[in-house]
């Protein structure tokens, strides 16, 4: 049999855990929402990231449903152990995110993140 190091198990990272936590939580409660985490975190060089599109500081979670005239929910999710801090990079994304019509926050944990998505989806749906 042939192993390959690169993919052996590991234990899951403290923000790795949040994510799970709220995916499984909406996917419970919210199950037809297009909800999704577009995985940025990876080690790259800088100029091949570029090339593909990676963008420094995208939001953790995104929640494609149009809601009180927003177009759709972003999250950056942030561990609760206060240990992670909002990069300038984050908060120019989050800026530019909302001028373009999206809801975004910053959630410290999995609960708040979850607050933020039950007043989010509370809002009214856009009339078609």
């Amino acid at each position: 049999m042939v192993t390959n190091k690169r993919y052996k198990r590991r234990a899951m990272k403290p923000e790795e855990l949040e994510l799970a936590a709220y995916f499984e939580w909406i996917r419970m409660y919210y199950h037809s929402a297009l909800a999704y985490h577009v995985p940025n975190e990876g080690r790259r060089a800088k100029h091949i990231a570029k090339r593909i599109g990676i963008l420094a500081g995208l939001p953790d979670i995104y929640v494609d449903e149009a809601r009180g005239g927003y177009l759709g929910l972003r999250i950056e999710m942030k561990r609760t152990d206060k240990k992670s801090r909002v990069q300038p990079t984050q908060t120019a994304m989050i800026s530019a995110m909302v001028e373009r019509g999206y809801a975004c926050y910053i959630a410290w944990g999995w609960e708040e993140a979850m607050l933020q998505t039950i007043a989010y989806m509370t809002l009214q749906r856009p009339i078609r």
